[in-house]
């Protein structure tokens, strides 16, 4: 640089302040090709000035102040005037729904007052202070044209005509302690260039300083056309008033390519450092911290720069121009430095802190600068350029970056908040779980493994399953889950835990016999959370696993069905359990049996290693049998039932080599009885048969028979052979009370087994339905018991006497053929009287009464022989009608309708019948009467 000038002050020979003013290159140009066009200014009465181009000259200045000075010598500039914060802007869409959420107040409380403190006297007042500043002054060359009816009017007012270009300059002060490392605030009560900090505010020169301030922190020297006072610019007259107007838009433009320029130069500074996130926080002591918060300071020196205050005493100033600064250059581009860089305001969002936690790369406006330069966000906000986050920005961010553990816990605080707001709804959560993804570390090595949120549907409980097993991939990992409640989990999630059934579910056989102790683990898990487990879980874990090699044995991994205990050790190559460690007993005991492990031989190994090669006897089969009864399942012990293993007994004398074998429901019980009768009988070799055994209670719990099956009774008691009918009658008879409601008519109608004769001495193996116990029946044609007792009779619930039907059928078909055949047989229907009578057989009419050569008379025609056989009317009508006498039978024969005489209606018919026949007949009985 250049010196250009050196001033000196001296007080009473003393040099109290000495100050260097260094120029570097002049004027500069600055490309204006580099910056977007100039926008329509609608707010502009008319477009008189254009920007025509703009240089830059850099000025230092140090002083060197004696400290007596510094406190007592310099008098202050006061600060700019407080301005009224506008409010923040309303950000429409779903952003402004959860607002409490995704946003912050940009309105920066107001601090308290500050009680002046006095000065206190430096201890040397003869120390000297050394300070510096950096100066840019930006010189805008402006192009003029206006009309001739504004030409006239602005010579009228000024005297002389209006020039075709003028020029306006604008000075912008670097921020303090960049030369001399000083950290003072910019216009303290100590800073000797107090007036030339935004604090303070700049100035309208016009050749020589105004009254007017220029709302920003930077003087501002244009041609303005002042008022009479020449204290400020002109702003009432009509036409005046355009042109420094027009003044005030280049002013304001030109504020923004200066703004655009200390963000340019910060945005190559920043990314030649690109500071990390850790960088941005206070307390940081990382290489690049320092130089971080400085360009901070920077950024927020700029903004506060050109912050647009209320300008005095014309506010239209700074109205003027901060118009101006936002629309010459388009207000959505307008840069803002954000944690990210440098960036343009529409792509930066309001910080929030909670978010910040786990959206470091979501750009935000950087740390610091919302209340280093309040003011100017608060602008920002107010004209929409600078929003807060919304879930739009949200999904975006989550969806370019994936979470680490310390984010999720951070995302997860914040997830909480939103979950009971009203407008959060399965929407929502579905699109924010769609676009979170973790990064996870795998255990034991450098990869990581990426977690996304959207195939996750459960998560671990380590109480139930451990986190170092296999998990199914819907399945959160626990380093994951760790952080997290279960609860927060379910209700911002939707997930649910991994329950034992579903874990089990999820795992495939590869995972057995491919994996280690991968089975071990499995039924450690299963077992040690066996008693919690709900008999709905069990049985679906059961099915799980009941096809899956999963039991690691001694003849390697098997089906659950296919293992067996260690305890069973009927033969040396069973596939035995074997779980290392792993202690079987409690609920791990309980699980395996659950499962399907087996305590007892299965019974096709047993039937095929034993009984197949007879190697066992039956006795000792069902011994083993019954021993494990116990852990016999449902299943086996219903298969075992079906299972023709068990052998028939035959006598010694049959010849057979080899048994025929048959199942338990088929043979009864060894008994020298059942053998005798000549039925199926288990074969239970020269062991002796205990019925109350424990081996015998086993044997008829599988449906061994203690007596033969009354069917087979009956088919040897209808043998026609008489040692194989009594074999099968007495037994019959022995055991009938193990036939409960036998009743031989009724259930065996149709076998003919029971001993009967006829009336003319046949025998035979009658049917109980045609034989009876009263012997008078024989005189009708029915057959009656023969050799058995009375009381064999009443065991059998054989009927007495035949049904009413019989004895009808026999008056009807087979009536007797002489009259003493009749007398016997009306003798025995005489006491079925009752019988007839509640019937109402109707034999009145059917010629069933024998009266000799083979001719019966119905019952209606017949009548009575008298004891007086020499009675008249017995002598007068024997000739006409049939008289008979039976006896006992008679009583019968008049229930059927036989009378003593006939009666007068009876004698009419005849007479009109056959009136010669029976005139002929009356002749001879009235000559035989008279003899």
């Amino acid at each position: 640089m250049n010196k250009i000038r050196d001033v000196q002050m001296y007080v009473d020979d003393w040099k109290v302040l000495h100050l260097t003013k260094e120029t570097g290159i002049a004027d500069a140009r600055v490309p204006l090709t580099d910056f977007p066009q100039l926008k329509a200014k609608s707010w502009l009465e008319k477009k008189v000035m254009n920007l025509n181009g703009l240089t830059t000259t850099n000025v230092k200045i140090t002083s060197e102040c004696m400290t007596w000075l510094q406190d007592v010598g310099l008098q202050h500039v006061a600060p700019l005037p407080a301005v009224v914060k506008p409010k923040p802007a309303t950000n429409a869409g779903f952003a402004s729904m959860l607002s409490s959420v995704f946003s912050r107040s940009v309105t920066t409380p107001k601090p308290a007052a500050q009680t002046p403190v006095p000065i206190v006297p430096k201890k040397n007042p003869k120390e000297i202070i050394t300070r510096s500043m950096l100066l840019q002054i930006y010189q805008a060359d402006i192009k003029v044209t206006v009309d001739r009816n504004l030409e006239r009017e602005l010579e009228r007012a000024t005297k002389k005509p209006p020039p075709k270009s003028t020029i306006l300059q604008l000075i912008f002060s670097e921020s303090p302690g960049l030369e001399d490392g000083s950290k003072k605030k910019a216009g303290g009560a100590d800073d000797i260039f107090g007036g030339l900090h935004p604090d303070t505010g700049g100035r309208i020169f016009i050749g020589q300083a105004t009254g007017q301030t220029t709302g920003i922190g930077g003087h501002i020297a244009a041609r303005f056309i002042p008022t009479v006072e020449r204290e400020s610019i002109d702003l009432m007259d009509r036409f005046v008033s355009v042109w420094n107007k027009e003044l005030l838009a280049i002013g304001g433009h030109v504020a923004r390519l200066v703004y655009e320029i200390q963000l340019r130069n910060l945005r190559e500074k920043w990314a030649a450092i690109q500071p990390k996130h850790a960088d941005l926080l206070q307390g940081s002591t990382s290489p690049d911290a320092e130089i971080t918060r400085m360009l901070l300071d920077q950024a927020a020196h700029a903004m506060r720069y050109f912050t647009f205050k209320r300008s005095t005493p014309s506010a239209q100033v700074s109205q003027v121009m901060e118009a101006s600064f936002f629309s010459s250059l388009g207000d959505k581009s307008l840069p803002v430095l954000s944690n990210l860089g440098v960036r343009g305001a529409e792509e930066i969002r309001m910080p929030n802190p909670m978010l910040d936690k786990f959206l470091p790369n979501l750009p935000v406006l950087a740390r610091t600068l919302d209340t280093e330069a309040d003011l100017f966000t608060a602008r920002l906000r107010e004209r929409g350029m600078l929003a807060d986050i919304s879930l739009i920005d949200v999904i975006a961010a989550l969806n370019k970056t994936p979470l680490d553990e310390k984010q999720l816990v951070a995302c997860v605080n914040w997830w909480k908040q939103i979950v009971d707001l009203p407008q959060y709804d399965g929407t929502v959560r579905d699109r924010l779980i769609e676009a979170t993804i973790v990064t996870v570390k795998e255990p034991d090595s450098k990869t990581e493994k990426i977690v996304a949120f959207s195939g996750v549907k459960t998560f671990l409980n380590t109480s139930m399953i451990p986190a170092e097993v296999p998990l199914p991939a819907h399945t959160l990992p626990y380093v994951l889950s760790k952080h997290l409640q279960a609860t927060d989990m379910v209700n911002i999630f939707g997930w649910h835990e991994l329950g034992l059934a579903e874990w089990t579910r999820s795992l495939g056989e590869s995972d057995f016999t491919h994996s280690g102790d991968a089975a071990e683990r499995l039924l450690g898990v299963i077992g040690r959370a066996w008693a919690r487990l709900s008999n709905v879980n069990r049985d679906e874990i059961k099915r799980t696993l009941q096809e899956v090699n999963c039991i690691p044995t001694s003849l390697g991994y098997k089906k659950p069905g296919e293992a067996y205990h260690a305890e069973v050790s009927l033969f040396e190559d069973l596939p035995v359990i074997a779980l290392g460690s792993v202690v079987i007993k409690g609920s791990m005991r309980s699980m395996l049996d659950h499962l399907g492990v087996r305590s007892v031989v299965d019974l096709q190994l047993i039937f095929t290693r034993l009984v197949g090669k007879s190697v066992w006897s039956c006795a000792e089969l069902v011994k083993y049998l019954s021993s494990v009864r116990k852990s016999l399942s449902e299943n086996e012990f219903a298969r075992l039932k079906k299972t023709a293993a068990f052998p028939v007994w035959s006598s010694p004398s049959s010849g057979l080599d080899k048994p025929k074998r048959t199942t338990p429901e088929a043979l009864c019980e060894p008994t020298p009885e059942n053998k005798q009768l000549g039925v199926p009988v288990l074969d239970y070799g020269d062991h002796p048969w205990k019925p109350s055994s424990a081996e015998a209670n086993f044997m008829y719990d599988l449906g061994l028979r203690r007596h033969a099956r009354l069917v087979d009774v009956l088919r040897i008691a209808s043998n026609p052979g008489p040692e194989e009918h009594q074999r099968g009658l007495e037994y019959l008879l022995k055991n009938i009370r193990h036939y409960p409601g036998f009743n031989a008519p009724a259930q065996a109608g149709e076998v003919a087994f029971i001993p009967a004769r006829s009336a003319n001495g046949e025998t035979k193996l009658a049917r109980p339905t045609e034989v009876y116990t009263d012997t008078g029946s024989a005189a009708i044609g029915c057959y009656v018991v023969d050799k058995l007792s009375r009381e064999d009779a009443d065991k059998l619930k054989l009927l007495k006497d035949p049904p009413v039907s019989v004895m009808v059928q026999y008056l009807l078909k087979t009536p007797p053929a002489t009259i003493d055949q009749g007398k016997i047989a009306f003798q025995y229907l005489a006491t079925r009287v009752p019988d007839l009578a509640r019937e109402n057989a109707g034999l009145s009419i059917v010629p069933f009464i024998p009266i000799g050569n083979g001719r019966h008379v119905q019952p209606s025609q017949t009548f009575f022989t008298p004891q007086d056989k020499t009675s008249e009317v017995y002598q007068l009508y024997k000739d006409l009608y049939t008289f008979v006498d039976f006896d006992g039978g008679n009583f019968f024969l008049k229930q059927c309708g036989v009378k003593a005489q006939p009666t007068q209606e009876q004698i009419a018919r005849m007479l009109i019948g056959d009136p010669y026949g029976a005139m002929r007949k009356l002749a001879s009985a009235e000559k035989y009467v008279r003899q």
